[in-house]
């Protein structure tokens, strides 16, 4: 049976056997040194107990990035975009790489590190409905197969030692009072909806676009980009803010948001 040999960009050289004996598309290996399968361990995703196939959302995943996969999941979640989730065909597969070409590959999958998870492979479209999930994979280390021609398909590229959810519900209040919006610190920065920026006192939106809002103040008009997440757009919470001319103090820990006018 053939003998491989590959240098992995995040294990190094590893040393591989084919099942059978010759090159075959997709063929299941078992690695001879370089790579330990024991650092391959199950996972429980809360996310994907309601998901068929998945043990109750138990996924085997490398021991290194199981930290990614929860905080990415979590904040899938945050973010309500667990309704583009209809399938997950796994993560763990020791075998040789199938190109979407039909190519034959001589390289091992990252499946076989139990790095890569496969969302939605049977939405006829390879996956592509996962498409709102990219942005939140892709900060947390993964990158996306549609790179590829593989948009059902996530990888870890980076390690993320640590790694934490980052999407986070902020209360906050204008002038003492509280005010009803959806506000969120995402990846780090402040947003609010879209939908809920005419509630910020003074505040109009005139127009909305695929990539950025319009708003009305009583002494001008500007346009703002936003941060689109499946069907809700977010626009960045400080900018909205300074163009109603609040100023604005935000407790990172207790996650409130206090703005008032300028002195």
């Amino acid at each position: 049976m053939p003998i491989g040999i590959y240098n992995h960009p995040l294990f190094g050289v590893v040393k591989f056997k084919t099942q059978h004996n010759d090159w075959r598309r997709g063929d299941p290996i078992t690695f001879i040194d370089g790579f330990s399968s024991s650092d391959v361990v199950n996972v429980t995703v809360p996310q994907l107990r309601r998901i068929p196939h998945t043990n109750g959302g138990v996924i085997k995943f490398h021991k290194r990035g199981q930290n990614q996969l929860l905080a990415a999941f979590e904040d899938i979640e945050r973010l309500g975009l667990l309704k583009h989730i209809d399938s997950c065909a796994g993560a763990f597969h020791q075998r040789l790489k199938k190109p979407v070409s039909g190519a034959l590959s001589k390289e091992p999958s990252n499946h076989s590190f139990g790095i890569a998870i496969d969302l939605n492979s049977d939405d006829k479209c390879l996956g592509c409905t996962t498409a709102p999930l990219a942005p939140v994979f892709q900060h947390h280390g993964f990158r996306w197969g549609k790179a590829f021609n593989d948009p059902m398909h996530y990888e870890i590229v980076k390690f993320i030692d640590n790694d934490a959810p980052s999407v986070k519900d902020v209360t906050m209040n204008v002038n003492s009072n509280p005010l009803a919006a959806d506000v969120k610190s995402i990846f780090g920065d402040l947003f609010v909806t879209v939908a809920d920026v005419g509630k910020i006192p003074g505040l109009k939106v005139t127009d909305i676009g695929p990539s950025e809002v319009a708003v009305d103040a009583a002494h001008s008009s500007e346009t703002f980009p936003t941060l689109r997440f499946g069907e809700v757009s977010f626009a960045p919470l400080p900018q909205i803010l300074g163009f109603a001319g609040l100023k604005s103090v935000f407790d990172n820990g207790a996650k409130i948001l206090d703005a008032d006018k300028l002195a």
